[in-house]
């Protein structure tokens, strides 16, 4: 046993005899709020709908991405209670987790994020992934582990409650392949980790220039009545554009020009995907297969076109578009500089890249294509997927303690995330609360990028939109395109050959 195990049995040990009750909260640097919830999470009466058990000192090794990746949330496992509010809710979740199961809770970031799924099928197939119980693998590999038999069936572990309100139940159904008793699920997210939600897409608005410009419409009602759409967010974006005695809306970095909307090129395809593009659909007989792209498709291709291609109505600022002088970062320049009334981004932008942000801003679900649609919002197909490696020890203890903490994320670090997304950032009113709390009910993952049947179709059709190309709407997944076969069928008939034989 090494010596962090030993210290944290002896820790446990010791509050268990009383000795050192609510040790290493009271000696932290958060703030009093903080360290109260903290001690009232300890003390509490379990509230998950299992009854605890004896793990018999289990330690559960969970492979992580690097410390502060893009920004991102990254403590799963931090080893001391820290001034960071969301870290020390890790911790005191952690803590109350280990004594009432008795196990310890290991967190490793020694691997670079993108070689994640090539050492795990290294170490699956060396017979070393003992070492792990649980990995958190790049959305976008995360294939190579499926096809290959690397990653266990989430499926086959009753502990996982996979069913329930703390896992995405979007992603699980996307992901899921098979029917009845061949159903598996390989990979999934929960709010264990945050770095999914922090790569899950919104929308920001500038609230000065939505008062300046007296906008009627609001947008938190139009979200909760289901009424904001592509075409709200367009009118809307319209209806600021200004030249400002620029002789152009040609973004140049010190220029004045005014624009609806900025983002940059993943944006076009978190528009699609939240406009309703489902690249894969299921038949009747449940079985995956391509979309069949009709009106629909072809509507929500112009539109978007129409809003990314009008000059004023949005810009990008990155010199990649061949008429401008910024770089690929200046979307959120424009922003932060008060020069634009959307942002499309990620909602971990909201603490990182808009911390200096003059005014107050509100943050919204993605649009739907209709009014009535349900919220699609996605998350970065890059962002990281919960797995269980073959090979592992004791696969049945590690999906429990998974679903125990997963539960507990929900239920005591969730509301402290959207506190800290929000709180000093412009963000501080009710309202974004209770959307941020709908893109969580909303997250998608578009398991077809991940599973890499569809992303060369995907890049393809969103590039052309964010380039206001509309001929996008011409262009189907089983036709040839951009010197691709286009047989999207055929990379799914591949993975499925690959799990489940002919």
């Amino acid at each position: 046993m090494n010596l962090k195990k030993i210290i944290s049995l002896l820790l446990v040990l010791l509050m268990a005899a009383g000795l050192l009750a609510g040790c290493g909260k009271k000696g932290g640097n958060g703030d009093t709020t903080t360290t109260k919830k903290a001690e009232s999470n300890t003390a509490k009466a379990p509230s998950y709908n299992r009854e605890p058990q004896n793990m018999e000192h289990y330690d559960l090794d969970i492979l992580h991405v690097e410390a502060d990746l893009w920004n991102m949330n990254t403590d799963l496992a931090p080893t001391t209670y820290s001034g960071d509010v969301i870290s020390s809710a890790i911790y005191s979740r952690n803590e109350y987790v280990q004594e009432l199961y008795n196990c310890f809770i290991t967190e490793h970031n020694n691997i670079t994020f993108y070689n994640m799924s090539s050492q795990i099928s290294m170490l699956v197939m060396s017979g070393e992934c003992k070492d792990y119980d649980a990995a958190y693998s790049e959305g976008s590999s995360v294939n190579q582990l499926v096809s290959q038999n690397l990653v266990e069936n989430l499926y086959s572990f009753p502990a996982l409650q996979l069913d329930q309100s703390w896992w995405s139940q979007i992603v699980n159904k996307e992901a899921t392949l098979g029917t009845g008793k061949y159903q598996t699920l390989y990979f999934t997210q929960s709010n264990l980790s945050l770095t999914a939600f922090d790569l899950t897409w919104c929308i920001y608005f500038n609230k000065q220039m939505y008062m300046e410009h007296q906008i009627a419409e609001n947008f938190y009602e139009l979200v909760r009545e289901k009424e904001w759409t592509i075409d709200q967010l367009y009118t809307a974006a319209k209806s600021v554009a200004a030249m400002n005695g620029e002789e152009s809306f040609a973004y140049t970095p010190e220029g004045k020009a005014i624009y609806g909307m900025t983002t940059y090129w993943n944006g076009a395809k978190a528009m699609m995907i939240g406009g309703g593009m489902a690249f894969i659909t299921r038949n009747e007989d449940d079985d995956l297969v391509v979309s069949q792209f009709g009106e629909g498709y072809v509507n929500l291709c112009e539109s978007l076109a129409k809003l990314f291609g009008e000059a004023g109505t949005f810009t990008y600022g990155g010199a990649s578009t061949g008429s401008t002088t910024g770089t690929a970062s200046d979307y959120l320049k424009i922003f932060n500089n008060n020069r634009a009334l959307f942002l499309g981004a990620e909602v971990k932008s909201s603490v990182s890249d808009l911390k200096d942000f003059p005014y107050d801003f509100g943050i919204l679900p993605m649009p739907a294509y209709a009014e009535g649609d349900d919220y699609r919002s996605w998350v970065n197909y890059l962002a990281p997927v919960l797995v269980i490696p073959k090979n592992t020890e004791a696969p049945e203890k590690a999906a429990l303690l998974l679903d125990v903490l997963s539960y507990y994320s929900d239920q005591d670090v969730l509301p402290i995330y959207y506190d800290k997304v929000l709180r000093g950032r412009g963000a501080k009113d009710p309202d974004s609360y209770e959307m941020l709390e709908v893109i969580n009910q909303s997250r998608c993952f578009e398991a077809s990028i991940a599973y890499g049947w569809s992303r060369q179709f995907v890049e393809v059709v969103s590039d052309l939109v964010f380039k206001g190309n509309g001929s996008a709407a011409s262009i189907q997944p089983n036709e040839g395109y951009a010197g691709t076969d286009g047989m999207i069928q055929t990379n799914i008939n591949n993975t499925l050959k690959a799990i489940f034989g002919d």
